[in-house]
């Protein structure tokens, strides 16, 4: 063992740089005594290393006070970390106080988690570049603060999915910052309303061999088929530029190479990382937001049940750590008319019951109530009943313990006079002006400015003045542009509806808000399937099939120009239908938060 400080002595260490201590058993730093006070202060140089193979005690005895400074390395290869105990049923140490300086690292390879524990006015500080390493199975605090935008520049790594013994996580956290350096504070969107705001349709649903989902799904959405990808089998007609993802989120694709000879690479959205990408991309060009697809026939299926779980964790969790905001929609499509009752309201108790999703504090709300968004009821040729439709809405607005919500209708284009691709029974009428909100589906309604135009006179015109009078909110859809060639083998070019290089969503942007809506729906941030994905893709694409691509536009061209219509939907730029930003224009900067010293104190494993 080592002591720094023990029975009834003070203890000052400095191990420096060059030099080596390995400890088989115990550093024991601040240890006990009769004296009032044991003080003991280690630091370990930048260059140095200890070599600890059981318990980090820090100020376990009751008369401890320990500082610890690890400018260096401190390992530890089994047993306890306790600051001001020594584990976690025996809160009655000292005060300790470790700090994982720059260039430092303190790393635990076999962490005793029944008796870890940080005491209420001990520290854990991890300054600047300073890093805590944690084992694969360790049962620690770190999702909880991550969420909390301390994260970042910190360099703490560590996965920490793990099960209690208990069935419950105990982990009691309190995180600060102390005085000093502090992270950039990220901009927090209002979840209060949907007031002034743009929000995405968010897919989430792109697999690969090899992510960690299990059962394993396969090339889910980027193929036609889960096990199927490559030439003559690519369900997508967009490319996504992975240049910004960790390489652990890549996934190489079998016998593809692109323009530029490299191996083909592509994204799973079962990834945590995936998603923080996307949602750091919302933060930086300004996009409020998302609204999660839920397909209801889709989770009756246990492994895509799976899925979607993990994708909206990580969805709610990457909104806490932008400051972004997220709706759930549930989509109806292939659910038959006789279970889809059951099946939506056995999901939602789930997700309320599970996940207590209405009360994360990045969940959407308006007029004062958790938004929800039911998509697919109404359309023609898909066998829903009015009265299940009724059913529907009755239990999401009034269930005791499970309605209140605010509720938003994914209707057909023509909901207003029961033409087109809206069923045609007058009984629609009553159900789509029951709706709280009306979010009608525009994507292939019109294909140039000239259509757009008539949709803007004889549908979104005469729908805000309805839904005004009926004290309805309108959310309206807009779009960047089109092509699902490869899902649908169709010659190169045949289902193309042309970006426009941008100006046919601009133009959709300012004609919205020309007619005096306040808030849009942008479809979609991830969909390459059809090509209306916004988020960032390549001209660096496979070598054989037909590609779109933003041509000679930068590759975050499109999250600008929401980002733009964000600004003048506020009022912050003026109306125009000319854009208003230029390709040529520096790309937005990549937040860098200031490194700053983070806080853990009263964290308690049991």
């Amino acid at each position: 063992r080592l002591y720094v400080g023990h029975n009834n002595s003070a203890g000052t260490m400095t191990v420096a740089a060059g030099a080596t201590i390995n400890v088989a058993d115990i550093l024991w730093v601040g240890g006990n005594g009769s004296a009032a006070q044991v003080t003991g202060d280690l630091t370990i140089d930048a260059g140095a290393v200890i070599n600890v193979g059981s318990h980090l005690w820090f100020s376990a005895g009751a008369a401890g006070v320990a500082t610890v400074n690890i400018n260096g390395t401190l390992n530890q290869t089994g047993g306890i970390l306790g600051l001001g105990t020594i584990d976690a049923v025996n809160p009655s140490g000292g005060v300790a106080t470790v700090n994982v300086n720059d260039g430092g690292a303190l790393n635990l390879f076999n962490i005793h988690a029944s008796g870890t524990s940080i005491q209420p006015g001990s520290l854990l500080n991890i300054n600047g570049t300073g890093q805590v390493t944690l084992p694969g199975d360790f049962v620690g605090v770190m999702r909880d603060y991550s969420t909390a935008g301390y994260l970042a520049g910190n360099g703490i790594v560590g996965d920490v999915d793990v099960i209690y013994n208990t069935g419950t996580d105990q982990t009691i956290v309190t995180a600060s910052t102390p005085p000093g350096p502090t992270p950039t504070p990220v901009a927090v969107v209002d979840a209060n309303t949907m007031d002034s705001k743009i929000v995405c349709g968010y897919q989430g649903w792109f697999m690969a061999p090899g992510d960690g989902n299990i059962p394993a799904i396969g090339w889910r959405h980027w193929g036609k088929g889960s096990n199927s990808i490559g030439p003559g089998m690519f369900g997508v007609d967009m490319w996504p530029d992975v240049s910004e993802y960790a390489e652990e989120d890549l996934f190489p694709v079998p016998g593809v190479t692109l323009l530029d000879s490299s191996p083909g690479k592509l994204f799973s959205s079962f990834r945590p990382g995936v998603v923080d990408v996307h949602f750091r991309w919302m933060e930086e060009y300004g996009i409020d937001g998302v609204f999660l697809q839920r397909f209801i026939g889709e989770v009756q299926d246990p492994a895509f049940f799976n899925i979607r779980n993990r994708v909206l964790e990580h969805v709610r969790d990457s909104a806490n750590a932008h400051g972004r905001v997220f709706a759930l929609e549930y989509d109806t499509s292939g659910m038959s008319d006789s279970n889809m009752l059951q099946k939506l309201t056995d999901d939602w108790k789930y997700l309320v019951d599970t996940y207590d999703i209405t009360n994360d504090p990045r969940y959407l709300y308006h007029d004062g109530k958790p938004v929800v968004e039911i998509w697919g009821l109404g359309f023609n040729g898909r066998g829903h009943t009015t009265a299940t439709a009724a059913a529907v809405i009755d239990f999401f607005r009034n269930d005791p313990t499970y309605g209140g919500n605010f509720l938003v209708g994914g209707v057909p284009s023509r909901w207003r006079t029961l033409t087109a691709d809206s069923e045609s029974d007058p009984g629609w009428a009553t159900i789509y002006r029951s709706w709280d909100m009306i979010n009608p589906w525009m994507v292939g309604r019109f294909s140039d400015t000239t259509g757009m135009n008539n949709i803007k006179n004889n549908v979104w015109i005469p729908d805000v003045a309805e839904t005004t009078s009926l004290n309805i909110d309108y959310l309206p859809v807009v779009w960047p542009g089109f092509s699902w060639d490869n899902l649908m083998n169709l010659a190169p070019g045949t289902s193309l509806i042309s970006r426009q290089d941008g100006q046919f969503i601009w133009d959709q942007l300012h004609a919205v808000q020309d007619v005096g809506v306040n808030m849009i729906f942008v479809a979609m941030f991830d969909e390459v399937d059809e090509s209306t994905a916004i988020f960032k893709v390549t001209n660096n694409h496979p070598v054989t099939h037909n590609w779109i691509s933003y041509e000679e536009l930068p590759n975050d061209w499109y999250l600008r120009l929401v980002g733009a219509g964000t600004q003048m939907l506020r009022g912050e730029i003026p109306l125009t239908s000319t854009i208003p930003i230029d390709p040529n224009d520096p790309p937005a900067p990549t937040p860098t938060p200031t490194p700053g010293p983070l806080s853990v104190s009263n964290w308690q494993l049991y």
